[in-house]
Parts: structure tokens; C-alpha cells; sequence
């Protein structure tokens, strides 16, 4: 079976997800539809990630980042439901009390049910648009 289709057939059937601990709570995390993505997005194109750093200086900057990661990994638990922005806010706030750790944990499991560079493009385009839009001319 090619890659295409096994990913396919485990998103239909439900067999793809990844289950991540936070605060002390178990989430499971489906692989998410472009809508949750974009969700998820908005937030996560604040964090300020330079393009050279180390994976190991950006676990540093968890700290000053963290409400913007908070919310968009709260996009991705919360998936694509009813008040969808209630739940995760609520939900933001239960993960307020996650480790720099389990956050990046979190985050690296929701990169792997999505294909990584191509989220990472998605956020530096979204960036540059969100910079673009608040220039004055």
C-alpha cells in the first residue's frame, strides 16, 4: 500500500491520532482537516521562531510564546465542533498549568499527523500576510 492511501484509509477509519499528556490530562489529537489548521494558525503565527534557530533554543522561548501555542494547540484538540471557540478557550485555560515540555511534546505530535514542512510554510505565509496587512502605506 503507498503512503497516500495508508494515510487515507487510518484518517477514515480513525486509526490516526496521536494521544498527548498535558497538565496531567491525556488528549487525543485527530489528524486535523484544513479547517482546524487554519484555526489553528491564527494564533500560532505569533510565536516568534527565527529561521535559525536550534530546536533547543526555540523550547527556550516556550515561555514568552506560550499563550499563542497554548491557543493554537487548543485548536487542534478541540477539533472541528459547535462553539468551537468557547471550548478552546476553556480548554486554553486547563493548559495554562502544561510544562514548557509537554507543550512541546504536544506540538511535535501535531506536526507528525500533519506533514511538518508544509504547516511551517503555512504559518511563515500567514506571518507575512498578518505583517503585510498591518503596514500603513
Amino acid at each position: 500500500m503507498n503512503e497516500a492511501a495508508k494515510i487515507i484509509s487510518e484518517s477514515l477509519s480513525g486509526t490516526n491520532f496521536k494521544t498527548v499528556l498535558l497538565a496531567g490530562k491525556a488528549y487525543t489529537i485527530y489528524p486535523p482537516t484544513i479547517k482546524i489548521v487554519v484555526r489553528a494558525l491564527g494564533p500560532l503565527s505569533k510565536v516568534d521562531i527565527n529561521e535559525k534557530q536550534s530546536e533547543l533554543s526555540i523550547i527556550g522561548e516556550i515561555p514568552s510564546n506560550a499563550p499563542h501555542i497554548i491557543k493554537g494547540i487548543s485548536a487542534f484538540i478541540v477539533g472541528d465542533v459547535n462553539n468551537w471557540r468557547w471550548k478552546a478557550h476553556r480548554l486554553g485555560k486547563q493548559l495554562e498549568k502544561a510544562t514548557p515540555k509537554e507543550l512541546n511534546e504536544a506540538f511535535k505530535a501535531i506536526i507528525e499527523l500533519i506533514q511538518g514542512k508544509d504547516f511551517f510554510d503555512c504559518a511563515a505565509y500567514v506571518q507575512n500576510v498578518v505583517k503585510m496587512a498591518a503596514n500603513q502605506r
